[in-house]
């Protein structure tokens, strides 16, 4: 069976997508806020039928799929891109909601989709692959940290920052220091390292994820295409 150019480069990027996925097989595969609060718990029983057979409570069986991310019901309302499949409850949602209501006027609000997508980390269904829960450190790609940064125009409605509104870029001399300050980090990882050096298995902007899940379903419609000509 010979294959053409094009499969052949479709298998090649594939195989490096579905490796640099596998460079974050270390962390955790399950939901940071989908456990105990306190103190995380190991999920480890992958056993299929381990939640219909749980008797005890949930932490003593361990069940990987109470920590996998569901469809959310209620529905998000700040969160909602993640309403088909969620890392978190609306419970945590109002939380979020919450605090980034506390960062920003109601004028502002929506104008900072980046930033958003920051707050909303605890429900987004990929985030086991950008947290490190044992070293306690949350991986932003280097190009959206410096997104969130420079990119974003603070100065045209200031930041609540510390109870005061600042415009960050005065206060802050760096994406580190401003991504790692306890008003930017998002809820429930204030007790995190934000690391903004990451290339892979990282936080990007809504609209990189998009285009990387679009790339990839190319990809796999090209390869197995190839495979059946």
């Amino acid at each position: 069976m010979k294959l053409s150019v094009n499969t052949c480069i479709a298998a090649a990027c594939l195989t490096l997508l579905v490796a640099s996925v596998q460079a974050g097989a270390d962390r955790k595969k399950t939901c940071l806020v989908l456990n105990k609060a306190s103190s995380f718990i190991d999920l480890t029983n992958t056993d299929k039928t381990c939640a219909n057979d749980c008797t005890g409570d949930w932490a003593t069986c361990k069940c990987e799929s109470f920590g996998k991310p569901t469809k959310p019901y209620p529905s998000l309302a700040q969160c909602y891109k993640y309403n088909q499949e969620s890392c978190c409850k609306a419970g945590h949602d109002a939380a979020i909601q919450s605090a980034y209501k506390n960062l920003l006027s109601d004028t502002c609000i929506r104008n900072y989709p980046d930033l958003e997508t920051l707050y909303c980390l605890a429900c987004n269904n990929e985030q086991p692959k950008y947290v490190d829960v044992a070293n306690k450190t949350v991986y932003i790609c280097k190009d959206f940290a410096k997104k969130l940064w420079t990119g974003a125009n603070y100065d045209n409605c200031g930041i609540n920052i510390g109870g005061t509104p600042k415009i960050p870029q005065f206060e802050f001399a760096s994406a580190t220091e401003f991504l790692n300050h306890a008003s930017i980090k998002p809820p429930f990882f204030g007790d995190y390292t934000i690391d903004v050096d990451a290339t892979e298995n990282c936080l990007a902007s809504w609209g990189v994820r998009q285009a990387t899940i679009s790339t990839l379903a190319l990809l796999v419609v090209v390869l197995f295409q190839g495979i059946l000509m």
